[in-house]
């Protein structure tokens, strides 16, 4: 099955109590292998507020966030005011759809579900803010 880009531009979170890793994944014009930015931001109100600035600067259309716990509603609030409506997605879900877990890669993973939107079909969601 080969899964078509519906989105050009996508960020995968994985959040932690005190750091979130993001990746930024670009597709441009007709490249069939994207381009992957990422980074590690703190989880206090300037962080939060470089994260949303960051995901502005590199035009993201779709965000998908990873948590597990409560660490997810100050990123989400932040991003909510800023403009996105990233779902939140289930930790477990995600790591059966791979088969295995390593948080390095959970931001990417996740980025490369939400391009194809995967991350509103297929993943479970749960948004309560």
């Amino acid at each position: 099955m080969d899964l078509k880009p519906v989105y050009k531009t996508v960020v995968g979170m994985d959040v932690h109590q005190k750091t979130i890793l993001a990746c930024v994944m670009t597709f441009k014009g007709n490249d069939t292998e994207p381009t992957i930015v990422t980074c590690e931001f703190k989880t206090y109100k300037g962080g939060l507020n470089i994260l949303a600035q960051w995901c502005k600067d590199h035009g993201a259309e779709a965000i998908t966030m990873e948590s597990t716990g409560i660490h997810w509603k100050s990123p989400y609030r932040t991003l909510k005011e800023a403009g996105f409506s990233p779902p939140i997605v289930n930790a477990r879900h995600v790591k059966a759809l791979r088969g295995r877990k390593t948080d390095p890669a959970d931001s990417i993973w996740l980025a490369w579900l939400t391009m194809p939107g995967l991350h509103r079909r297929q993943l479970h969601t749960a948004v309560r803010a």
